[in-house]
């Protein structure tokens, strides 16, 4: 996964949302939730689906205080939660 993730940095796709919020799923699959939160905080603009898979992950690994956390931060900048963005949480 991790060499993976460096070549899609060298090929400067890291920065895409959509690759960035595979990478954030992938790490949380793996319960390496250090690294899907580096790659969420590098990310230059955070849609939705990334905040989502951040958050699931979290969830996913039952860091429900750290999904939480998440979760208050995102209201905090202004995007909006919808119904995935809970469930992952609870998942």
């Amino acid at each position: 996964m991790r060499l993976v993730h460096i070549r899609v940095i060298i090929s400067r796709l890291g920065l895409d949302p959509i690759c960035g919020s595979a990478f954030v799923t992938g790490y949380s699959k793996l319960c390496l939730v250090d690294e899907a939160s580096k790659v969420f905080n590098g990310m230059p603009e955070k849609d939705l689906v990334l905040w989502n898979s951040t958050g699931s992950g979290y969830g996913n690994c039952g860091l429900l205080y750290k999904g939480l956390e998440l979760f208050s931060w995102m209201r905090h900048v202004g995007q909006q939660p919808d119904g995935y963005t809970l469930v992952g949480l609870i998942s």
